[in-house]
């Protein structure tokens, strides 16, 4: 089996719960999701802390979560809590006030 074959669980499953706010809901998400926000802020971890990035990213997803709107495609929490990392980690490298060239590089990146 090819990794294009590997298909990823939609967790999205576990929306529903998420969205009304039970914890056993968002804490079965969140052990879905942590691996992959970790692997789309590999190219920050270098220059940010991605442990702290990973949860604030997790504290906010649970703080919007009710406020969902699904478009349909999978993964859609997951899209979001996604993009919500990627920009606590260039907000954290500004703070750190990184290079604006290896900003846009990190984001290429990630």
């Amino acid at each position: 089996m090819t990794v294009e074959q590997v298909r990823l669980p939609d967790l999205d499953e576990h929306l529903p719960g998420v969205v009304a706010g039970e914890v056993e809901a968002f804490g079965s998400w969140l052990a879905g999701a942590e691996s992959r926000l970790r692997d789309s802020l590999r190219s920050f971890a270098t220059r940010v802390d991605v442990e702290g990035v990973v949860q604030e990213t997790a504290l906010r997803i649970w703080q919007i979560a009710p406020r969902f709107v699904d478009d349909g495609q999978e993964n859609g929490l997951l899209r979001l809590a996604l993009r919500v990392a990627r920009n606590l980690a260039i907000s954290e490298l500004r703070r750190y006030r990184t290079e604006p060239t290896e900003i846009d590089r990190l984001e290429r990146e990630a």
